[in-house]
């Protein structure tokens, strides 16, 4: 009985083992009668790292093993390139620079690909190729992706795939200034000191600079906004810039200006007579309408927003402008409180030596006289007296002693 069971596990194992066998069998058959290749491919770029502009550079190495005679079909290999969307990237390397074993590339523009077809590889020979791509500068977001692909195949078979990338970096730089321009009534006049109830003009100008290396375009259909904050003490009058819209929310108002497309933007960075992508002025005017009796110093300042393609928000501030406001013509507006230097000269009160208008009481000189009689011999005073003193509400000048 024992014997019986010991049999009958034994036929079972068997069995399982036949069902399993003829399928290793094939596999195996298939590896002996095919071509294998043991491959790497990689980026030779530094960190595997370029700014968009540059060139990507790809070295792809193999060499070929289990090589059977009787094996008649030939080995294919394709490198799929990186993506070349609106121009993106573009091959730099020549056809005939990138033959391997005698046999050059062709290029397939449906597939974006370079494939080879190899009629016999020598077993156990190292086969080597370099593979440059050129980046277009301006149109790659920041930090995509330049994949590609070495696809070795055998008939229906495939034998191999590698896979290598570098990756891209570009972002986008802007400038933005202010000044104060002028008054209005006084645009030829520099040295005039703006008053309050006067118009002030401040101008201001933002450019988006090219760049040779690592630049990212303004995103197309996206808008540039150039902003002021009007600061307490002034009036908004209006604002202007070509092809700007203006909208003002409180104190705060906006000037909005369409980005240029890509297609202008490629023509102005392939221009050399041309330095920005977009450069636009722009013109705040301004009233004064508060002052506190004295000199003050006005200050503003722009600020800026875009969009970038590699949909960044790109922000950037002006330096602060700045001028001096001055007392208005009106004579009912407050005189400036500070103090002044007041002088007085006393002259001869007779011939021996006294002065005239010796006492000084709260701004006023007394003991003067204007037409001493005195003889030849006299002696006579002259004495110039200098104090500080102050502008008060009231007219008169209040001397300190």
């Amino acid at each position: 009985m024992f014997y019986r069971k010991r049999l009958l596990i034994i036929s079972t194992i068997l069995i399982l083992l036949l069902s399993i066998v003829p399928h290793n069998l094939a596999q195996a058959l298939d590896d002996i009668a095919g071509v294998k290749v043991d491959a790497f491919y990689t980026s030779l770029n530094e960190n595997q790292t370029i700014q968009s502009g540059e060139t990507a550079i790809y070295r792809l190495d193999f060499y070929a093993s289990g090589i059977d005679g009787t094996s008649t079909e030939p080995v294919g290999l394709e490198i799929k390139l990186p993506e070349n969307e609106n121009g993106k990237t573009s091959l730099a390397s020549e056809l005939e620079d990138l033959k391997i074993a005698d046999q050059v590339p062709v290029y397939d523009e449906t597939t974006n690909s370079l494939k080879y077809t190899f009629d016999q590889l020598t077993a156990g020979q190292s086969y080597s190729v370099t593979l440059r791509v050129n980046t277009q500068n301006g149109i790659i977001p920041n930090g995509m992706a330049l994949k590609t692909e070495a696809i070795f195949t055998q008939g229906d078979r495939e034998i191999v795939r590698k896979a290598a990338q570098v990756s891209v970096t570009s972002d986008t730089q802007v400038a933005l200034s202010k000044t104060y321009a002028y008054t209005v009534g006084y645009e030829n006049d520099a040295d005039h000191v703006p008053k309050v109830g006067e118009t002030i003009v401040w101008k201001g100008k933002v450019e988006v600079p090219k760049d040779e290396f690592g630049l990212a375009f303004i995103k197309e259909g996206s808008q540039i906004v150039v902003s002021d904050t009007i600061q307490s003490g002034l009036t908004y009058v209006g604002a202007s810039g070509e092809g700007a819209s203006v909208r003002r929310n409180g104190s705060t108002v906006s000037l909005s200006f369409a980005a240029p497309s890509l297609v202008e933007q490629l023509a102005a960075q392939a221009d050399p007579n041309r330095s920005n992508l977009f450069e636009k002025e722009v013109e705040i005017r301004t009233r004064a309408n508060n002052f506190q009796g004295q000199l003050s110093n006005v200050k503003n300042k722009l600020s800026t927003s875009f969009t970038n393609i590699s949909d960044k928000t790109i922000q950037a501030e002006s330096n602060e402008a700045t001028f001096t406001l001055g007392k208005g013509s009106n004579p009912s507006q407050i005189s400036p409180n500070g103090r002044v230097l007041v002088g007085v000269n006393l002259g001869p009160k007779d011939g021996d030596g006294m002065l005239a208008g010796a006492f000084i009481n709260n701004g006023t000189i007394s003991g003067y006289n204007p037409t001493p009689t005195v003889p030849d011999t006299a002696t006579l005073a002259f004495k110039m007296i200098w104090r500080a003193g102050y502008r008060g509400q009231m007219t008169r000048l209040a001397v300190m002693k």
